[in-house]
């Protein structure tokens, strides 16, 4: 597993400018026509460094659709979510990622949200997933796989195409994706109504 993350970080370091934002406009622009049900109202997203997928152009589509948005924030090995808005103040964590400064009262969970859509590193068809390596997304999910009747948040992995991998073999702790979306395609899609109308 950690042959594959060094592989596929190298390559994304590896992308220029153009294909950077050719590749995450295609992306955002496949999530905005997915027909997600109007139900999913908190959304959690994640501010993009060193080359993930830009989804940024998604808050603008969310809050003009008084959906609310919200930003990881790290806490101790966990994360909790801050809401973002365009007027937000924001200040960079201890790994360099920019999270939104808010009251300790007004931080919320992950299982307040409704949808998170999450960086990864590689991934496969069927939602298995391979994050920065720090475990900070399954720590904070892990109720999730103890209560498998947690249908929320819904976990939507946002890649590139290169970092889909035939099979990942998920350790345990591991939290599966319910959906992922790449340039070209999405994948593991057959999951049930709450997604989509």
């Amino acid at each position: 597993m950690k042959e594959i993350r060094n592989i596929i970080k190298e390559q994304r370091s590896q992308l220029s400018e153009k294909e950077l934002s050719l590749a995450s406009k295609a992306i955002v622009e496949r999530i905005r026509s997915f027909k997600f049900s109007k139900e999913l109202t908190k959304i959690g997203i994640y501010y993009a460094v060193n080359n993930e997928v830009d989804v940024h152009p998604l808050c603008e589509i969310f809050w003009q659709e008084n959906k609310r948005v919200y930003l990881p924030i790290v806490e101790k090995k966990k994360l909790l979510f801050g809401e973002y808005k365009n007027t937000s103040n924001l200040k960079n964590n201890r790994f360099q990622i920019p999270e939104p400064i808010v009251d300790i009262e007004s931080q919320i969970s992950a299982f307040e949200l409704d949808l998170i859509f999450m960086p990864l590193v590689a991934f496969d068809p069927i939602g298995n997933r391979i994050g920065m390596g720090g475990g900070f997304y399954d720590r904070t999910l892990d109720n999730k796989k103890l209560n498998n009747n947690k249908k929320k948040p819904i976990l939507v992995g946002v890649a590139y195409d290169f970092q889909k991998q035939n099979h990942i073999q998920p350790d345990p702790w591991d939290i599966p994706l319910d959906i992922i979306f790449t340039e070209s395609r999405i994948y593991h899609s057959d999951i049930d109504s709450d997604v989509s109308e």
